[in-house]
């Protein structure tokens, strides 16, 4: 039986674990960490150049404003990966970096599959088939920008939320113009702040992330410990992408009670395609052909 690896172990690479270990996956986990406390054996990261001839493919669940620009780069140099990169800004650049390290190790990568970029960038193709797809994420819970606090000195922990403003919403839905996402969203950050922890330092560092804050309109809260304890759980998200002309409306919603759960389903579901794509290059969800997701590849005339 192939061992898959899962690179970092926060919410999602503990569901992706499970998983995995549901269906009978044989799986190991590569963390920064000393001890990661996972449910399968766990392996300093620093470690993959002695182990990964063990390993098919790694799925890197690390943050995508921070970690993934080393870490991915550092693991595709030997394995092939699968992501859920999120920073849509940075996507181009980051596919460009990837592409270059997968051609020069003869590894493959899938990069952005998860629900968005993903599942949401399918429908979104599809949608501007006909009319311009506007997308609107929440209200919920977003794993990305969290990671991104976090990794900010003084944030003991946080949750930040997206919120789409309605009226942006209904003008999508009535074929109105709509404009860019940090006109149409606000986010909102709860903190629970580290002890004497700089918070004046904290807001200015939020309020400057270029590609996650610059430009929303931003409600960052500092919160009692157990305030905060209300937040912890809290996992929710949504998604939706709306096209609208004058004679048709098209759309597709996702919904989900814990996005890190279904995040990990996507890659998991969607990954089976990456031992039948071709070594050297970075592949989107808008360049695999979408039967080579199915557990059975071959049989998907029955969805015609």
């Amino acid at each position: 039986m192939s061992v898959k690896a899962i690179v970092g172990y926060g919410r999602l690479g503990r569901s992706l674990e499970q998983i995995m270990l549901d269906n009978n996956q044989q799986v190991i986990v590569l963390s920064t960490r000393k001890d990661c406390n996972s449910i399968s054996p766990c392996y300093p990261l620093d470690n993959l150049a002695q182990i990964y001839a063990d390993v098919e493919y790694a799925y890197l669940c690390v943050g995508s404003a921070t970690q993934s620009s080393t870490i991915a780069p550092y693991v595709l140099q030997y394995v092939d990966t699968i992501d859920c990169y999120d920073n849509h800004a940075q996507m181009n650049s980051y596919m460009h970096t990837m592409s270059s390290v997968a051609n020069s190790h003869n590894t493959k990568c899938m990069i952005g599959f998860g629900w968005d970029p993903g599942l949401l960038s399918l429908y979104r193709l599809l949608g501007n088939l006909y009319a311009p797809a506007h997308t609107f994420w929440g209200e919920g819970v977003s794993m990305g920008h969290t990671n991104a606090v976090k990794q900010i000195e003084g944030v003991a922990d946080c949750v930040c939320y997206t919120i789409p403003y309605p009226q942006s919403i209904a003008d999508a839905m009535q074929g109105n113009c709509v404009y860019a996402p940090n006109t149409t969203h606000k986010r909102i950050v709860d903190i629970l702040p580290s002890l004497d922890a700089d918070r004046l330092a904290i807001v200015d560092s939020i309020l400057s992330m270029k590609d996650y804050f610059v430009g929303y309109e931003v409600d960052i809260n500092f919160l009692s410990k157990e305030q905060f304890n209300k937040c912890r759980g809290v996992n929710y998200h949504k998604g939706q992408v709306i096209c609208t002309t004058s004679t048709y409306y098209l759309s597709f919603t996702v919904s989900m009670q814990d996005n890190s759960q279904f995040t990990a389903q996507c890659m998991y579901n969607f990954s089976r395609a990456l031992p039948k794509l071709n070594s050297g290059s970075a592949y989107t969800i808008t360049t695999v052909p979408p039967y080579l997701y199915l557990p059975d590849s071959n049989n998907y005339t029955q969805y015609i």
